[in-house]
Protein backbone atom coordinates (compact mmCIF):
# COMPACT_ATOMS: atom_id res chain seq x y z
CA UNK A 1 0.00 0.00 0.00
CA UNK A 2 1.33 3.22 -0.75
CA UNK A 3 -0.44 6.50 -0.21
CA UNK A 4 1.43 9.27 -2.88
CA UNK A 5 0.41 13.24 -1.67
CA UNK A 6 2.16 15.35 -4.01
CA UNK A 7 1.65 14.19 -7.49
CA UNK A 8 -2.76 14.47 -7.34
CA UNK A 9 -4.68 17.28 -8.08
CA UNK A 10 -5.51 19.84 -5.39
CA UNK A 11 -9.08 19.03 -5.55
CA UNK A 12 -7.75 15.36 -4.15
CA UNK A 13 -5.82 14.74 -0.96
CA UNK A 14 -4.23 11.87 -1.74
CA UNK A 15 -3.72 8.86 -4.35
CA UNK A 16 -3.83 5.48 -2.14
CA UNK A 17 -2.97 2.29 -4.11
CA UNK A 18 -2.56 -1.46 -3.26
CA UNK A 19 -0.40 -3.66 -5.00
CA UNK A 20 -0.08 -7.34 -5.09
CA UNK A 21 1.85 -9.99 -6.60
CA UNK A 22 0.63 -11.49 -9.85
CA UNK A 23 1.48 -14.62 -11.88
CA UNK A 24 2.39 -17.97 -11.18
CA UNK A 25 4.56 -18.46 -8.06
CA UNK A 26 8.12 -18.39 -9.71
CA UNK A 27 7.20 -15.59 -12.03
CA UNK A 28 4.95 -13.74 -9.93
CA UNK A 29 5.52 -9.74 -9.84
CA UNK A 30 4.25 -6.73 -7.47
CA UNK A 31 1.94 -4.82 -9.49
CA UNK A 32 -0.30 -1.91 -8.58
CA UNK A 33 -3.88 -3.66 -8.19
CA UNK A 34 -5.93 -0.33 -7.10
CA UNK A 35 -5.78 3.00 -7.40
CA UNK A 36 -8.00 5.23 -5.46
CA UNK A 37 -7.90 9.21 -5.30
CA UNK A 38 -9.34 10.34 -1.54
CA UNK A 39 -10.48 13.40 -0.86
CA UNK A 40 -9.28 12.81 2.46
CA UNK A 41 -7.35 11.47 5.07
CA UNK A 42 -9.58 10.50 8.30
CA UNK A 43 -10.40 6.95 9.75
CA UNK A 44 -14.08 7.12 8.61
CA UNK A 45 -13.22 7.72 4.92
CA UNK A 46 -10.55 4.65 4.86
CA UNK A 47 -13.04 2.43 6.37
CA UNK A 48 -15.28 3.42 3.55
CA UNK A 49 -12.27 2.69 1.37
CA UNK A 50 -11.69 -1.27 2.54
CA UNK A 51 -15.44 -1.60 2.92
CA UNK A 52 -16.14 -1.07 -1.03
CA UNK A 53 -13.09 -3.36 -1.77
CA UNK A 54 -14.36 -6.61 -0.13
Amino acid sequence: MDGMFKIVSRIFYQLYTIHGPVGAEENSRILPLVYVLMSGKSKELYQVLFQNLI
